[in-house]
Formats: C-alpha cells, sequence, structure tokens
C-alpha cells in the first residue's frame, strides 16, 4: 500500500525540489524538497499537487515519483484546513517577532516627532538588547536560556527551517 504511487486525495511530500514557474526553473530555485502537499490529480507518471507554500497552497504538476506518500486519502479540504492553520500560526509567530520592534518605531516616532534617526537609535537599541541578554544570562541563567529557548522555537516557526542549496 506505502509503496505504491500517489492517488488523488492522498497527502504527499516532495523528495526534490518542484519549480512552481519559469522563473523557479531558471533559477534552480522553487518548493523545496520535503514539502506538503495533497494530490489533487492524477494523470498518467504526472501528478497535479497542491503544495504549502509560505502564505498559502500553491497548484504544481510534477513526476509522481517525486512524491512520497504521508497518508491515503485523507483529501484535500483536510489539507486545504490544515496548511491554513499552519499558515495563521507562521503569521502569529512572526508577529510576536517583529510586534518589540514596531512597538520601538512607534514609540520613537511619538517621542521625536518623526524619522530622523531611527536607524541609529535601532541599531543601539540592538546592541543595548544583546547586552543586556548576555547580563541575564549571568544573574538568572535559568530564566534567559528559557527564553532564549522560546525566542528560538518562535522564529522556526516563523521562518522555517532553512534549506541550503547543493
Amino acid at each position: 500500500m506505502w509503496w505504491s504511487s500517489p492517488a488523488a486525495g492522498d497527502w504527499v511530500r516532495t523528495t526534490r525540489t518542484e519549480a512552481t514557474s519559469l522563473t523557479d526553473v531558471l533559477q534552480g530555485d522553487g518548493l523545496p524538497a520535503g514539502t506538503r502537499g495533497v494530490v489533487v490529480r492524477r494523470d498518467g507518471r504526472w501528478a497535479r499537487v497542491r503544495a504549502e507554500d509560505t502564505l498559502g497552497t500553491v497548484e504544481v504538476t510534477v513526476p509522481a515519483h517525486h512524491l512520497r506518500v504521508t497518508a491515503r486519502g485523507r483529501g484535500e479540504d483536510a489539507f486545504v484546513r490544515s496548511a491554513g492553520l499552519r499558515s495563521a500560526v507562521r503569521v502569529g509567530a512572526f508577529l510576536a517577532l517583529a510586534a518589540p520592534v514596531l512597538w520601538f518605531v512607534v514609540q520613537y516616532v511619538w517621542t521625536t516627532r518623526g524619522t530622523d534617526g531611527l536607524l541609529e537609535a535601532l541599531a543601539l537599541a540592538a546592541v543595548d538588547s544583546v547586552v543586556l541578554s548576555f547580563v541575564d544570562l549571568v544573574n538568572d541563567p535559568v530564566r534567559a536560556l528559557l527564553v532564549t529557548g522560546v525566542l528560538a522555537l518562535t522564529a522556526r516557526v516563523a521562518f522555517g527551517r532553512r534549506k541550503e542549496k547543493r
């Protein structure tokens, strides 16, 4: 069962980078290997797959032998709901990481009544934040490591795992 080729409604993962446009073909880019998807239609050795993209889904036609079945017959509707939930979580994690920077910019513009010197202030605030992180690491190492772990996990959810080009 698991070794046969994928059928419509099967959840799959790509085994190779799959180009989604002519630009991807020219640059050797596209959906990375391991991208989740659902088979929408099979035409001979080709499969039309709705795959997860950064903030939604994209349909791409790929050779069926470039797909690995992860779940049989779960269906397209369930996949779209699942992909939508994962996209919402990514957006929320990104906003959680961006909120302190946005709040700093709002406070800076409100206080100085303009944006003159904003980049310098952001750079100084970043350096100050790193220094304070080291101070926290010395004063309360458990709390500092927990905060660092939560930030790393949030960044991983928001931005995903970086794929190395070969």
